[in-house]
């Protein structure tokens, strides 16, 4: 793991790279977390396959560190633009939202326990199905036959648009 107070920095085209050593199960993810700074910034599970999680800025300066729910084999962040593409973004981490401060922000009502005893968590794919420009979260979990929709429109909820995939909808667990 990376032990600096400088984790991850942006070269002088604007692109990430991460200083120090990546583990096996490492994730990052980029977004607008923290809007009281310049942003985006970079979400990395700096530990491997455990809950620890640290919210980068761009100058590469460690803004925060805090904990995750811990899940069968801690993988499964991605990027929720909840407030809209403009607005403070969520990170999603088996099962629930944290904001940039490393607080539980949203959390899935109704949400059947994992079975007990499986590698098995509640996958995330961000999507916009009400039309506001805001992304609901699905989740569906490979060992059940459901799949979750959580919105925080609940009305324009009731008329979900056609599901048009963007490029948002890729699998970047494959980069982990």
């Amino acid at each position: 793991a990376v032990n600096s107070n400088r984790a991850a920095v942006r070269d002088r085209d604007g692109n990430w790279f991460i200083r120090g050593e990546l583990c096996h199960g490492q994730e990052v993810r980029i977004g607008n977390y923290r809007p009281d700074q310049p942003g985006p910034q970079l979400a990395q599970r700096y530990d491997g396959h455990y809950p620890p999680i640290r919210i980068v800025g761009q100058d590469g300066s460690i803004l925060v560190n805090f904990e995750v729910d811990d899940c069968p084999n801690n993988t499964g962040m991605q990027t929720i633009h909840w407030n809209d593409p403009e607005g403070q973004d969520l990170l999603y981490s088996p099962a629930a939202r944290w904001d940039g401060g490393g607080n539980r922000a949203v959390t899935f009502p109704q949400l059947p326990p994992m079975n007990p005893g499986q590698m098995t968590f509640y996958h995330c794919i961000p999507v916009d199905v009400c039309g506001d420009e805001r992304e609901e979260v699905l989740l569906y979990a490979p060992d059940q036959d459901a799949i979750y929709i959580y919105t925080q429109n609940a009305q324009q909820a009731q008329h979900p648009k056609p599901y048009v995939p963007s490029p948002r909808q890729w699998n970047v667990r494959f980069l982990d």
